[in-house]
């Protein structure tokens, strides 16, 4: 997910605020005076997904892996880990490994 920080003028934030509500993004508008942001400005944050993943993707991320058991990393381990597949790599003098075949 990105934030877009958008500074508007204060009384284009609620219709702005609204018709991305409607949109289902999320947002939050900030009410703020001074310095750059003159009392006629208001800042809205809009949280956009891109990936196509959902809003709420962060938090069903963190659900699914709560319930990853040992099971399931044994079952893909066997799955994947082909031993057939291994490669030994030696990097400087070249020495005998034991158990190599």
């Amino acid at each position: 997910m990105k934030l877009v920080i958008a500074i508007v003028h204060a009384e284009d934030a609620g219709d702005l605020v609204d018709a991305l509500t409607d949109k289902e993004y999320r947002v939050t508008r900030l009410h703020s005076s001074g310095g750059f942001l003159k009392q006629s400005n208001a800042s809205v944050l809009v949280g956009v997904e891109e990936q196509g993943l959902g809003l709420d993707y962060a938090d069903r991320f963190r659900e699914g892996i709560a319930r990853v058991t040992a099971a399931d990393v044994q079952r893909a381990a066997e799955r994947y880990l082909l031993p057939e597949t291994f490669a030994v790599v030696t990097v400087g003098t070249p020495a005998p490994v034991s158990g190599a075949r």
